[in-house]
């Protein structure tokens, strides 16, 4: 048969082939294509070199991916030194692994995959008592980084649901069902603060009501946070007149103009305002556009 070496020769090429062939090598081989290609265009990217160093040590191909991680390295990038310290300990330098992910951890201590597998690595050179210390810290991380993912998750249902009740709100409006849009608005404001939309709507419908105090605490949060949304100055403005502050009614509609988004049905909803104050010279003025 073939000599040790001729057969740990073939070994590595057929190791090699069955990383590139594998169904998860064609899942990466596209990602390291496109991060080739997007150095071809700009050498010496970061982002690219990175990423590209990390599909390719994933793909057993260290070589290339070495010095491209050095390079990232070389910048202090956390990530990069733990891709290094992967590469080593797939080469055997288990001693240059734990050096790289110590290095990883320093730059960014909250990586809780560099923190289990330093441990692992530690434990494997017969450092149990340190490598399990890892492992804790580890946990602790990863529990961490789950309660932070949870958080994400939660607030991005929340904001799903937000948009389906503001949705229903205003279906409640078209349907003339007046007291249920005005709950369901509410409701979106719970799960969602800043939608200027449903804040400004529900200001809308308690002047309707004649409500002018609880639309003045709403178009008041909105134009708090957003000076200048014509939305919120339209409504505002209109409130003013309402309770006959003209010149600030005529300030807000100004600016609310000066946005470029009204229709003229805008300008005919200002005018009904003025008329209905009995302000008919003013009314005639803003449905002119003057």
């Amino acid at each position: 048969g073939l000599p040790v070496l001729g057969r740990l020769g073939v070994l590595r090429e057929m190791t090699e082939r069955r990383r590139e062939t594998s169904p998860r090598a064609h899942v990466l081989r596209a990602p390291a294509e496109h991060w080739q290609a997007l150095l071809e265009i700009a050498p010496g990217d970061p982002e690219a070199e990175l990423e590209l160093g990390t599909h390719l040590r994933e793909l057993g191909r260290g070589e290339e991916a070495k010095p491209l991680l050095e390079r990232a390295a070389a910048r202090r990038s956390g990530r990069a030194f733990f891709e290094l310290g992967l590469l080593a300990r797939q080469a055997g330098e288990r001693e240059q692994a734990v050096t790289h992910l110590e290095k990883a951890l320093e730059i960014q201590p909250q990586q809780p995959r560099a923190a289990l597998e330093l441990g692992r690595t530690l434990i494997a050179l017969g450092r149990k008592k340190q490598g399990d210390q890892w492992l804790e810290t580890h946990e602790k991380l990863q529990a961490a980084e789950d309660a932070r993912r949870g958080a994400r998750v939660e607030g991005q249902l929340a904001l799903m649901e937000a948009d389906r009740l503001y949705s229903q709100a205003r279906e409640e409006v078209k349907q003339g069902r007046i007291a249920e849009a005005k709950s369901s608005y509410g409701r979106t404001l719970e799960l969602d603060p800043a939608h200027h939309g449903a804040r400004i709507e529900l200001a809308w419908l308690h002047m309707a009501d004649g409500q002018h105090r609880p639309a003045e605490r709403e178009l008041r949060l909105v134009l708090k946070q957003e000076p200048e949304h014509p939305q919120g100055l339209l409504a505002w403005g209109i409130l003013c007149v309402e309770t006959g502050r003209f010149d600030e009614a005529r300030q807000s509609l100004g600016r609310s103009r000066a946005s470029g988004t009204w229709l003229p049905t805008v300008a005919q909803q200002v005018g009904r305002a003025w008329r209905s104050v009995g302000q008919e010279e003013e009314a005639r003025r803003w449905e002119s556009g003057r």
